[in-house]
């Protein structure tokens, strides 16, 4: 009776459905920035799972995590497929985690790059990065890219030692204490060209409330290019998978409806390819700093203290 029981066991086992990556059971999970919570994102959520379901003609859902930790976590684990990274989790999650950068966020313009800038009065007597010597240097966050770590990369590249530095949580604050005299200098970013004009940057966000913004604040410096945030892929998803998604992500630009969700997401007009050494030289500015990537990330040191070794 007990053999029976095994073999009738084993039978069952082995009649259970296979489920399929991409179907009604087990859709393929997209995670967004963190920033994207809240209902006034729900439409635009919605109609990005509609339209790369679409594309790929696989089951897509769309999720939003708590934070860059929380999205890291979720990649390792297989709990999602797909995410949007900022550039510092991306580098702490391939180390981790293996995950593979496959396309880079494009905005608007078509531009894939930004670059870190300081921003200083163009009233004030500050025309070189050294002038900085002694003054005060506002940041956004230890985490911000642009905000503070090439930011102040730029400064230690020149010998700079600022006499006060803070923390002040956003691009728009930095931009506002500059303008308002109550930091000499900023770190901020730059979606502009090189070559000058019209700032395409945090400066247009306040312009309503400080008209004159964009003539009295200028870029004292500003960095080479730094790619826009890459789209990553779990280690183990697999080529096909991989390449399906892909395909898909590239043509979501030729859809209205999707076009317009990824702008609402996140001023995103589409996605180039990329790949993990597009990322290399952030990774080189970090080192220059004294600093490792889970530094930069929040609890990111907590991620790497859970990694099994030689995982």
């Amino acid at each position: 009776m007990r053999f029976f029981w095994l073999i009738a066991s084993l039978t069952l086992i082995g009649c259970r459905p296979t489920v399929h990556l991409g179907s009604d059971s087990r859709p393929l999970k997209l995670l967004l920035f963190p920033t994207c919570r809240g209902e006034r994102f729900e439409p635009a959520r919605a109609a990005l799972a509609s339209a790369l379901s679409a594309t790929t003609g696989l089951r897509i859902e769309t999720r939003v995590p708590i934070d860059y930790l929380d999205a890291i976590e979720k990649l390792g684990a297989a709990e999602v497929d797909v995410a949007l990274l900022n550039n510092l989790s991306y580098l702490l999650a391939e180390d981790t985690y293996q995950v593979e950068a496959r396309l880079a966020v494009l905005r608007s313009g078509g531009r894939r790059f930004h670059r870190a800038q300081i921003l200083v009065r163009r009233d004030s007597t500050l025309r070189s990065l050294i002038d900085l010597t002694g003054k005060r240097v506002a940041f956004v966050d230890p985490y911000s890219v642009t905000g503070f770590v090439v930011g102040a990369h730029l400064l230690t590249a020149h010998g700079v030692k600022a006499g006060s530095t803070t923390f002040v949580g956003s691009h728009e604050e930095v931009v506002r204490q500059v303008f308002t005299r109550d930091a000499d200098a900023g770190a901020t970013y730059d979606d502009g060209s090189p070559a000058g004009g019209l700032p395409v940057d945090v400066r247009t966000r306040l312009q309503e409330r400080y008209p004159s913004i964009g003539d009295e604040l200028i870029a004292l410096a500003k960095s080479d290019p730094i790619p826009n945030e890459p789209v990553v892929f779990r280690r183990d998803l697999g080529p096909a998978l991989t390449e399906r998604l892909i395909a898909g992500l590239v043509k979501l630009r030729e859809q209205p409806a999707a076009a317009a969700a990824l702008l609402t997401i996140d001023d995103i007009v589409g996605f180039d390819p990329a790949s993990g050494a597009d990322y290399a030289p952030l990774r080189g500015v970090i080192g220059s700093l004294g600093k490792e990537v889970e530094e930069m990330v929040p609890g990111g040191w907590r991620l790497r203290l859970k990694t099994p070794a030689g995982f």
